[in-house]
């Protein structure tokens, strides 16, 4: 096996997470807006456009919910079919 010990340019490392972050932010805002409705998951999906629901869930959706961003209609059973998210009203 062979390692190569080369150095990196700085900005390098920086500049692709931070654009992707940048975009995450602003698919993360635009779900919020979109979930001032309630929506189901297959809404939530379509309107993300990604191919895989559940990165999309794993990725936008679960860290919004767990943050209390966005709400369960029925938070005593989060696997229901019948689920849908909505975005919480902000706290004073």
């Amino acid at each position: 096996m062979v390692l190569y010990n080369h150095s990196v340019p700085a900005n390098a490392e920086t500049e692709k997470p931070v654009a992707g972050l940048e975009d995450q932010v602003q698919d993360e805002k635009r779900l919020l807006e979109f979930c001032r409705v309630p929506r189901t998951r297959k809404e939530i999906i379509d309107f993300l456009g990604i191919a895989s629901g559940q990165y999309a869930l794993k990725r936008y959706l679960d860290p919004l919910v767990q943050a209390g961003a966005i709400r369960l209609t029925m938070p005593e059973t989060p696997r229901s079919p019948h689920q849908q998210y909505f975005t919480a009203a902000k706290r004073l």
